[in-house]
């Protein structure tokens, strides 16, 4: 399981990216966002890129405790049904 970092926003957009796929590179297939605080529309931008990168390696991808803003975004974007994931995590405030 990889663990998404505390922050997946356009300010670290390029390094999660990166990190993502070589997680899944390596094997990973489960992304957990249990330690993601702040996310933003370049999180889904991430998602969709590591989606399509499972699809090329032929295997599944699975999301799981993914934020509620973060599942929202992906609701306004129409992409809630394009992604494999558990139920929102409640917001930490």
């Amino acid at each position: 399981m990889y663990v998404v970092g505390n922050e997946l926003s356009q300010a670290n957009l390029m390094s999660a990216l990166e990190a993502g796929l070589q997680a899944m590179r390596s094997g990973e297939h489960v992304f957990d966002f249990s330690a993601t605080e702040k996310a933003d529309s370049a999180a889904v931008a991430a998602m969709v890129a590591w989606q399509r990168e499972a699809g090329k390696l032929g295997v599944s991808l699975a999301f799981q405790a993914v934020p509620s803003t973060l599942q929202s975004l992906m609701a306004l974007y129409g992409l809630s049904t394009h992604f494999t994931s558990s139920a929102p995590v409640p917001e930490r405030h």
